[in-house]
């Protein structure tokens, strides 16, 4: 067994070297095949190096036009072409030119190029793009070789936020707080608006059903009616203390009237009385038979009781006047009563419709947002699409993340939303979403706030 299995260690140490020898060659067989095959464009680098006397190396980028500019030949088309292309230019063009240099010595003297000598090299490609859902879009450096994942990985990676709408797992939360706080707002002013009728309609007690049937915890529910509540009852014996306070001015005005009716007519029978007598005590003193004194006692008195009455009569006048006062005040108070009642209830009516349309779209939102974020799958792979620029001009190539790129390739990734099965559109997509449109469909306006 022993002897086996040294055999064995023994032949994988000449085969191992072998197999590294073939793939190596293969690897660079395929490297020198696709250097072989990229042509050249606007922004690569290339640099050129003069060996023998001359000794030049300069780098030159490729410009708009797509030319190099070349200290000794000025400028050369570059764009479109291969390497081994462009060094063949360069070794056609570089020979025809009488160079010159000078020596140690201070002379100068003719230096012959060999057109073998001339090296041409890319040694900065033009940059590539990667834009869509990734962390860190934008212009990256290209390198040979260079695959789709590895650009992503220098863009920071995958991001689930640069999907097309927010993240759905935070916009959740945020709209289901805003869908709560939506239908808060909602049942106070449903509840305000049957309050408002009920007092103006003069009733006792309100009919909260319809708050109580609203999406929100039974204990907030309670507590906002019958918030409600209290305030209808307080309002109410507002309104009657009031009412009742001019109903007793309105009464002892009354009395006081019918007092001084009574007082007036009472006075007024005196001073015909007086007037009576007055006249009898004339006809006695015509006779002689009254003396002066008597008569101006007389007159006094029937002049008192006159003034008794016009002071009665102005009383009176002035109860009236009171009296038609309190009233009006009364009527007032009942028109700013019935005023305010209307001006409330349309404003409860508004704001009420403007929170059901909110809750409404919040909904639509919930329930679309809901979708997603049951349909998000990990491990679905991300679209990817290269535009690449080739004799053919620029043109769209799906791809993946293990495609190579090429100089100047914009790649665009796009998440997607795995979605297994749609389902019928009657049918809520999960259990949590199921009473988004139920509660949406409650939000429809009633009569009255009812």
């Amino acid at each position: 067994m022993k002897k086996c299995l040294s055999r064995c260690i023994s032949g994988l140490r000449h085969i191992l070297p072998a197999a590294a020898a073939v793939i190596l060659s293969m690897a660079a067989s395929e490297a020198t095949s696709a250097s072989a095959e990229y042509r050249l464009d606007q922004g690569d680098v290339i640099e050129l190096s003069l060996a023998g006397p001359l000794d030049v190396r300069q780098r030159s980028t490729i410009d708009a036009n797509g030319e190099l500019t070349i200290t000794l030949l000025g400028t050369v088309k570059a764009a479109g072409l291969q390497l081994s292309d462009l060094r063949t230019t360069l070794q056609k063009l570089l020979p025809e030119k009488t160079f010159r240099k000078r020596g140690p010595d201070g002379h100068e003297n003719l230096a012959v190029l060999n057109p073998d000598e001339i090296s041409v090299e890319v040694v900065e490609y033009r940059p590539l793009y990667v834009t869509g859902d990734v962390s860190k879009p934008g212009q990256q450096v290209f390198r040979p070789g260079m695959t789709v994942l590895q650009a992503v990985a220098l863009a920071g990676g995958y991001e689930v936020v640069r999907l097309k709408m927010e993240n759905p797992f935070l916009q959740m939360a945020d709209l289901q707080l805003d869908y709560q706080a939506s239908w808060l707002e909602i049942a106070r002013l449903q509840a305000r608006a049957l309050r408002i009728v009920a007092e103006r309609d003069g009733e006792t007690k309100v009919d909260f059903r319809l708050v109580l049937g609203m999406p929100l915890p039974n204990s907030l529910l309670v507590e906002i009616t019958s918030l409600e509540a209290d305030q209808l009852r307080g309002s109410l014996m507002d309104y009657e203390k009031e009412k009742g306070s001019y109903e007793r001015e309105l009464q002892l005005t009354d009395r006081r009237i019918n007092a001084l009716i009574s007082l007036q007519q009472e006075q007024e029978r005196s001073v015909k009385d007086q007037e009576k007598e007055l006249g009898r005590l004339h006809g006695l003193a015509d006779k002689a038979l009254l003396t002066a004194p008597r008569m101006v006692d007389a007159q006094r008195l029937l002049s008192l009781s006159a003034e008794r009455v016009f002071q009665t009569a102005a009383e009176l006048e002035r109860s009236k006047k009171d009296r038609e006062t309190l009233v009006r005040q009364f009527q007032k108070m009942l028109e700013q009563r019935s005023i305010k009642f209307h001006s409330d209830l349309q404003d409860a009516k508004i704001r009420l419709a403007n929170a059901r349309a909110r809750v409404q779209g919040i909904g639509e939102k919930l329930l679309y947002t809901g979708i997603v974020k049951s349909q998000m799958t990990a491990g679905t792979p991300p679209k990817i699409t290269i535009v690449r620029k080739d004799e053919q001009g620029a043109r769209s190539v799906d791809a993946n993340e293990s495609s190579e790129l090429r100089p100047g390739d914009v790649v665009t990734v796009a998440l997607q939303v795995g979605i297994v099965g749609s389902p019928p559109a009657e049918q809520p997509v999960a259990s949590s979403t199921v009473a988004v449109p139920q509660h949406v469909a409650a939000t429809k306006p009633a009569e009255n706030g009812r």
